[in-house]
C-alpha cells in the first residue's frame, strides 16, 4: 500500500467519476491487462500533503483489511488490487448498480418484513 512500484494505475483506463465520498472519489473504468478487459470500480483517495491534512491511511488500510478478510463472501465487496500511485491511494473493486446506502433507501418495506433480508446480508 506504500510503494509505488508495486502499482501500476496504467492497467485502470477509461475512468469516470460516478461519486464521491467522505474520503475520497469513485470512478467506473475499464482493466486491460493479459489480453482481456473488465468494468472495475476504483475508489482514490488524496496521499495527504501536510501536517493539516487529515490522515486516511489508517482508515484506507483497515478498509482493505476488511474487504480481504471477507475475500469470496458473496455479501462482502469484491476487491481486486490496491495500491499508491504518490498522488492517491486506490481500491479497485467490483463495480456494483448502487450504494448500500442508496439500495437500503429505496427499501419500502416496513423493518419487520426486510429484518430476515437485511439479517442475512449483515451476519
Amino acid at each position: 500500500l506504500l510503494c509505488v512500484r508495486l502499482f501500476n494505475p496504467d492497467m485502470y483506463t477509461g475512468l469516470t467519476r460516478i461519486g464521491k465520498g467522505a474520503f475520497g472519489v469513485v470512478y467506473k473504468g475499464i482493466w486491460r491487462g493479459g489480453g482481456t478487459k473488465f468494468d472495475v470500480a476504483a475508489k482514490l483517495m488524496p496521499v495527504s500533503t501536510n501536517i493539516g491534512d487529515r490522515c486516511v491511511l489508517h482508515d484506507i488500510f483497515t478498509e482493505i483489511l476488511i474487504l480481504d478478510s471477507h475475500r469470496g463472501d458473496a455479501r462482502s465487496c469484491r476487491m481486486y488490487d490496491y495500491g499508491l500511485d504518490g498522488e492517491n491511494y486506490w481500491i479497485v473493486m467490483k463495480p456494483y448498480k448502487c450504494s448500500l446506502k442508496k439500495w437500503r433507501s429505496e427499501q419500502t418495506a416496513p423493518l419487520s418484513k426486510n429484518l430476515p433480508l437485511y439479517l442475512n446480508i449483515f451476519m
